[in-house]
């Protein structure tokens, strides 16, 4: 009985911990101020549009007079409509926030757990426990501030197409699972679509520097029916044409990232082992003066926790030793591990970042640890069922002892956060001052320096009075954006002839 239970039971468990500050009330909301409500607004907007009050979907009302600024960072439109839901039983625009960052967390669960039974065998215990590492172990809850990586599952429908078409070239639902996740995944989050990329990349390098896997790779191909590889590829493709179409625009405007702003969250060798200080872990950690050196740190979060950590490395080394037929599970992370090896302002990632299509527009390259944990989950889950299986007392007695000390390391309760109710009632005091005839809201105080509260609440405000803002906030910003402001060239450009613009500072109209 318990084991039919358990994917609740854990399911609950990593779902409690992960959004402690959640149960009292739905006040507090994980993050920063900056980052969860701009991926708030962009979730906002895809509803607003869907509901046809924004009349475009790739021009956000902001940054005005701009153009194609939805693509200045991650669409979030593939796990939108667990939003939507909840913005169309009533929900306000934070709480519905919540609530699908909760869902997200589940469908993680959900998704990753018959992933494993399915394709791996694994019994719904075991893939329970390879869940809960995938959607709330530590490389991942210690980034909830960057809720576009919160939803993963499409991912996993990727991949479980890739392997099953790989299994069985003439499985006419693998390339659709394949050739849909794909494309889901790249109008959500667009990280986790290019470490896909960038992963597929390492097995085909893989497969054509030996001539024996090059014969079995034209094999399994010659096998592949051409039909559904091309119906399923072809609709795909057309479903995410526009969205590429406008990061391609997006590129073109700002051109690739600098050098510097990537360098500062390649992982440095003691990154692995990071952890947030308020972790009950924290003290126990070596090389903490290096740690603590480390440039934006909050981006170098990568470690499991101590003793996790050891049961993963045992179980890589596992794998590596002794089960030939998951050994493609290590390839992905053995890359990972040697394309971001960084020594003083050498990194072996600019060669990715230059040479690879796509990767110069990667700027927070730890967050490939939590892409990874779709390998570290089923490589753990698989030693973890071993031991379990062997019959030998000491082995049940270690399987016991790597889930425990998982499941005590992963909880976390970040104390950064902020309230939801004070958020509401500062917006709802700027709003009701706003003229009724006014078009455009613009704050140039956004434009100074640690504006991003400013900017995020003119954004807010705009989409929540059906209007246009001149301020904004993204991944991106337009190119000499707050000069523009300042020195009022932007009452030139911005075609005001039939708008009528409201400045205000602070809370005032």
């Amino acid at each position: 009985m318990f084991r039919f239970l358990s994917p609740l039971i854990l399911c609950f468990i990593g779902i409690y911990f992960s959004f402690f500050h959640f149960w009292h009330g739905f006040d507090a909301i994980s993050g920063d101020i900056g980052d969860a409500r701009f991926n708030a607004y962009v979730l906002e907007h895809t509803w607003l549009w869907i509901t046809g009050i924004h009349a475009s979907l790739f021009d956000m009302p902001m940054f005005y007079p701009h153009s194609n600024t939805y693509a200045y960072s991650d669409f979030m439109l593939g796990f939108a409509p667990c939003y939507w839901f909840f913005r169309w039983i009533g929900c306000e625009i934070l709480l519905s926030y919540q609530w699908w960052m909760i869902v997200c967390c589940a469908l993680n669960f959900v998704v990753f757990l018959l992933f494993l039974k399915t394709l791996f065998k694994h019994s719904i215990f075991f893939a329970s426990i390879g869940a809960y590492v995938f959607a709330f172990s530590l490389p991942r809850i210690t980034h909830f501030e960057h809720v576009q990586l919160v939803g993963q599952f499409f991912i996993v429908l990727s991949a479980a197409g890739a392997l099953l078409w790989w299994k069985e070239p003439t499985s006419k639902k693998a390339p659709w699972l394949f050739f849909t996740g794909s494309g889901l995944q790249l109008i959500s989050a667009f990280y986790f679509f290019w470490f896909w990329v960038w992963t597929l990349g390492i097995y085909l390098s893989f497969i054509l520097m030996n001539r024996n896997r090059r014969k079995q790779f034209n094999l399994w191909f010659k096998s592949v029916p051409k039909g559904p590889l091309i119906i399923a590829g072809g609709i795909s493709f057309l479903g995410v044409a526009p969205f590429l179409y406008h990061y391609v625009l997006m590129a073109k405007e700002f051109g690739r990232r600098d050098w510097v702003s990537i360098s500062n969250t390649v992982p440095r060798i003691y990154s692995w082992i990071n952890l947030p200080k308020n972790h009950w872990q924290w003290n126990l950690l070596p090389m903490k003066e290096w740690i603590q050196s480390l440039p934006r740190i909050e981006e170098h979060y990568l470690s499991f926790g101590l003793f996790t950590w050891i049961a993963m490395l045992a179980a890589f080394t596992w794998v590596v030793q002794n089960k030939k037929e998951l050994r493609y599970l290590v390839l992905p992370i053995l890359g990972m591990f040697i394309f971001t090896l960084t020594s003083g302002r050498f990194s072996t990632w600019v060669l990715i970042s230059y040479l690879f299509p796509g990767g110069g527009a990667i700027r927070a390259v730890g967050r490939i640890q939590i892409f990874m944990l779709l390998f570290w989950a089923t490589i753990f889950i698989s030693f973890v069922s071993f031991l379990w299986n062997s019959q030998n007392k000491r082995n049940k007695t270690i399987s016991v002892l790597m889930i425990l000390f998982l499941m005590l390391e992963s909880i976390y309760i970040s104390d950064w956060n902020f309230s939801r109710a004070q958020d509401q009632l500062r917006l709802e005091q700027i709003s009701k001052n706003i003229p009724a005839d006014c078009n455009i809201i613009v704050n140039r105080e956004g434009f100074n320096v640690n504006s991003d509260l400013i900017n995020i609440d003119a954004v807010m405000i705009a989409f929540k009075t059906n209007r246009i803002t001149a301020n904004g906030y993204s991944g991106h910003e337009p190119k000499n954006y707050h000069d523009s402001l300042v020195n009022q060239k932007w009452n030139e450009s911005a075609a005001l002839d039939s708008k009528k613009v409201c400045e205000y500072k602070g809370n005032s109209i």
